[in-house]
């Protein structure tokens, strides 16, 4: 497995590469590198497992969601989910598709633009919305379109035990969402 220094510094290598404006960044040197520093280790927390790693953030923001959501979902919306024939890579078997009919449906639109934040732009890998320069409507949630997944998503597809956690709390089934 690759160690955090390793991953750091491929990951300082490839910012400072790509970066868009040369002078700004020998200007601003000490901001960029911060920057690319708290990001790496944020990544590399997030995402250079096989499952998640549940952070302090990480659950925070999980937590924030789900509790969001479990507010949101009408008792019939919190009855159609189901742990055994949840799949998170299918519009109607992912927890918004699931609890909605699918997670493309206007009402699904409006508990993820109510209830959650833009976390990554990929499903199975995390590239954060506000970097990802080709797509800048990425920062939010578009009814109809998967381009941004929220945590709760990207944690649900990413860690195989998480919908035993998740979805006995949104159900109502426990009281605590824990990790």
């Amino acid at each position: 497995m690759i160690t955090r220094e390793k991953f750091m510094a491929h990951f300082l290598i490839v910012r400072l590469a790509t970066h868009k404006n040369i002078d700004d960044l020998c200007k601003n040197m000490d901001f960029v590198l911060k920057q690319a520093i708290d990001d790496s280790n944020r990544i590399f927390n997030l995402i250079y497992t096989n499952s998640m790693e549940y952070t302090t953030q990480v659950q925070k923001a999980i937590v924030a969601e789900a509790t969001a959501l479990k507010a949101f979902l009408h008792k019939d919306e919190a009855a159609n989910l189901d742990i055994e024939t949840f799949d998170p890579t299918l519009p109607h078997g992912c927890v918004y598709g699931q609890a909605f009919g699918e997670c493309h449906s206007v009402r699904a639109g409006h508990a993820l633009k109510k209830c959650a934040v833009p976390y990554s732009t990929k499903i199975n890998e995390f590239v954060e919305p506000e970097t990802d320069a080709h797509f800048e409507s990425r920062k939010k949630f578009v009814v109809g379109h998967d381009d941004v997944y929220s945590i709760l998503e990207f944690a649900a597809f990413n860690d195989d035990t998480f919908r035993h956690k998740v979805i006995p709390f949104l159900k109502g089934e426990k009281d605590i969402l824990e990790f």
